[in-house]
């Protein structure tokens, strides 16, 4: 009978550490990083959105925004836009003063001869036709001047007006300067009562010339708006 024989086996798996799944602990690493980063950039972008937001709600109550208006209705010819931006009494007024400065040299010997109680008749003679030139010159000279802006979108205006105007600002008043095209141009600006802020004067020398050369037609010695008012000898000038 043969001899048995014992056989050794040996697992070699017994007591051996199993390899840990490196991959699949990477890949969940980096999905966390991932998953992190996404929060990141959506908090960041809301954060944008949110500011952006009240900046722009806070920028509509500032005189800047009021320019964009103008700028944009110049630009689309939108003549009642313009209109309730401009506060055509309060700029007819600054007009003639500035107005008053360039023809008082010319005019100075025949003015000199008038009661102030008919120099202020004179100017209301003149006011109304003085208005309506502003009315007629004004929006195609806003139009002429931000020429630049022509085809652009409102939001893109907005932006830009604060490059090109210098406002200051002081409670509910602001002066906005901005050189244009070599061109010095001031803006003198309220803010009403509804909260929109307005024009109410403005200084341009273009249009200052123009609305001096129609003073200068009114002021003519052989023009009625003068020949009425100036004395004559013999006489009596009364005050009214």
């Amino acid at each position: 009978m043969p001899a048995k024989r014992n056989r050794i086996v040996i697992d070699i798996g017994k007591g051996a550490r199993p390899t840990p799944p490196r991959v699949k602990r990477q890949h969940s690493r980096a999905g966390r990083v991932l998953g992190f980063i996404a929060i990141i950039f959506v908090i960041v972008i809301v954060g944008i959105a949110a500011g952006g937001f009240f900046w722009w709600q806070h920028y509509k109550s500032q005189p800047g925004y009021s320019l964009a208006l103008l700028v944009d209705a110049a630009q689309r010819n939108d003549r009642k836009s313009m209109d309730q931006l401009l506060d055509l009494d309060k700029i007819t007024a600054s007009f003639v003063s500035q107005a008053q400065q360039r023809t008082s040299g010319s005019y100075s010997s025949v003015l000199g001869t008038l009661m102030p109680s008919q120099i202020e008749q004179l100017a209301a003679r003149l006011t109304p036709r003085l208005k309506q030139t502003i009315h007629d010159q004004l929006p195609s000279e806003i139009q002429r001047l931000s020429a630049p802006a022509a085809g652009k979108p409102f939001a893109l205006i907005a932006f830009a007006v604060p490059w090109f105007f210098n406002v200051q600002h002081d409670g509910n008043s602001a002066l906005a300067a901005a050189k244009i095209n070599n061109e010095q141009i001031s803006l003198t600006m309220q803010q009403g009562a509804s909260g929109q802020w307005q024009i109410v004067g403005i200084e341009d020398d273009r249009l200052a010339g123009i609305i001096a050369d129609t003073v200068r037609k009114g002021l003519s010695p052989a023009g009625s708006q003068m020949h009425d008012l100036v004395p004559r000898p013999g006489k009596t000038v009364t005050s009214q």
